[in-house]
């Protein structure tokens, strides 16, 4: 630019007469230099805000385009609607909280229970009388090796056991489930002639009371993934560690068919399960008459919070009545108290783990 000496306005370069005043402009060539190099630097300076301003943009763009991606393809976890001192009971109020993160011997799962177990069960409105009564049938059952009745004796110990273990609060059912674990564990050093059902509950009932080494949870777990007792495995994963669980669920998930059980998978890999809340109504729980599949339905609606009024409103009513029956298989393998353990368990589901909701990843 150059600046006319009689008027001081400021004219483009290589003009020769001002545009203001008319008057002849004498250009130097320090002017000329001068005026080139403030163009190039006013050029690059536009250049440079120009490219600023893009960025910004193209920024503000990705983040908004994200958040709309995120809340219209990946649905939250569910909330849970219990009141929030019912949600505070589920975690032992001192000592270390049971998380999916604790290595297995830093945390004592039948402990918890017995703190526990009966302020949950009672606050949610479960006849915990008739728990104890169920589970005291259950260890007169017993016989003095520490087994338990049924065609399949590691079938009818490990479902017992595990029932005895749901709700560790008498001391004649504590010491019933103590005095099978040794049994169990003799019998499950070789698995080679044992059926998928007794396999699953037999590992159910020692890892749930976590006596056993890691060594032997690692070569466990390649039994849980084969869908063979299905139901009963996806039942046990959830008491692995996260660190710990296993992942290779394809073959178990194929045998598992309809939305719960697709969403207690998603939720067992760390993915947020797409829920129809109508599964978990109490309307749908009427219409569940045997006791595999009130414990399955109990499991996935505990397991994702997914309707927890109706929930507890259902397992509140299912311990004031008879045990629901079980299949004839279970029956024959598991013993004529089968229908009892299953019940116990179906019941006793929020004292035996908090679930995957209220555990940290």
């Amino acid at each position: 630019m150059i600046p006319c000496p009689t008027c001081e306005f400021v004219n483009p370069l290589g003009t020769r007469f001002c545009r203001s005043c008319g008057g002849k402009l004498d250009l130097k060539m320090s002017q000329v230099t001068g005026s080139i190099k403030n163009l190039k630097e006013q050029n690059r300076a536009d250049q440079i805000s120009s490219l600023g301003r893009s960025i910004f943009s193209l920024s503000a763009f990705l983040f908004i385009f994200t958040i709309v991606v995120r809340v219209m393809v990946v649905p939250a976890m569910p909330i849970a609607d219990l009141p929030p001192a019912q949600v505070d009971a589920l975690l032992p109020k001192d000592g270390p909280a049971m998380t999916s993160t604790l290595p297995l011997s830093e945390f004592k799962r039948m402990s918890w229970r017995r703190d526990h177990a009966s302020t949950i069960l009672s606050g949610l409105g479960v006849d915990v009388v008739q728990l104890n009564t169920w589970q005291a049938a259950l260890a007169a059952s017993q016989k003095p090796d520490g087994s338990f009745p049924g065609d399949d004796p590691l079938a009818a110990t490990g479902l017992a056991t595990l029932a005895l273990q749901a709700y560790p609060q008498d001391g004649s059912v504590i010491g019933a489930a103590a005095k099978a674990r040794p049994w169990l564990q003799t019998q499950m050093a070789d698995l080679t002639h044992s059926t998928p059902l007794a396999r699953t509950l037999g590992m159910a009932a020692l890892i749930d009371a976590e006596e056993i080494t890691p060594g032997t949870l690692n070569s466990f777990s390649m039994y849980l993934r084969d869908g063979k007792a299905a139901a009963w495995q996806a039942f046990t994963i959830p008491l692995f560690n996260a660190k710990d669980r296993p992942t290779d669920l394809i073959l178990l998930r194929k045998s598992l068919a309809g939305d719960v059980w697709a969403n207690v998978f998603d939720a067992l890999l760390g993915r947020a399960p797409t829920i129809d809340p109508k599964s978990y109504f109490t309307d749908a729980a009427k219409a569940l008459k045997t006791g595999e599949v009130r414990l399955a339905w109990t499991f996935a609606s505990w397991q994702l919070a997914a309707a927890p009024k109706d929930l507890t409103e259902t397992i509140a009513a299912w311990s004031r009545t008879a045990p629901a029956p079980v299949d004839a298989d279970t029956m024959a393998k598991c013993g004529p108290l089968a229908a009892t353990a299953v019940a116990v368990l179906t019941i006793a589901s929020p004292a035996r783990i908090p679930p995957l909701w209220l555990q940290p990843r």
